[in-house]
């Protein structure tokens, strides 16, 4: 196993040891190994598997924030892309997508004076969301969560 494989592997056991299963930490570790198997090993199916379990924990946890779920959404929409299911991407994509808006997280994201990307469609079907849009959305998520929290 890679080196940093390896550590994550290493940190959800000693996490899930000291602060049990359902703890947002083991959440956040199972969505940081999905990212590993995504984009470092290429491992589309792994990667949901993790994707999946993070969010398994972040649905149950109390202490879990709608921005994390959201987050988890995006990069398994991601996932689904890459295994070429748009329909399931844009469903989860929307899920995501609404949660944040729910929030009033959109709202707070207009402060920056950034144009909010929007659906542009594919050649096959309107109804998909941009590759503009997704990465914007997932690069805003991922980049701004610790600061909405």
């Amino acid at each position: 196993l890679p080196l940093v494989l390896k550590q994550v592997l290493d940190d959800i056991l000693q996490l899930t040891k000291d602060l049990g299963p359902t703890h947002v930490k083991v959440a956040e570790t199972w969505n940081s190994l999905g990212l590993i198997r995504l984009h470092m090993q290429h491992n589309v199916a792994a990667a949901i598997k993790c994707l999946r379990g993070a969010l398994s924990i972040y649905r149950t946890s109390p202490a879990a924030s709608t921005l994390d779920i959201a987050v988890t959404l995006n990069d398994l929409g991601r996932c689904l892309e890459r295994q070429n299911e748009p329909e399931q991407a844009l469903e989860i994509y929307e899920q995501a997508a609404e949660m944040v808006w729910n929030e009033g997280l959109i709202a707070w994201w207009n402060r920056f004076n950034e144009p909010l990307p929007d659906y542009v469609g594919s050649k096959k079907n309107k109804r998909y969301p941009s590759s503009r849009f997704i990465c914007y959305f997932g690069y805003f998520l991922s980049f701004y969560s610790p600061l909405l929290r």
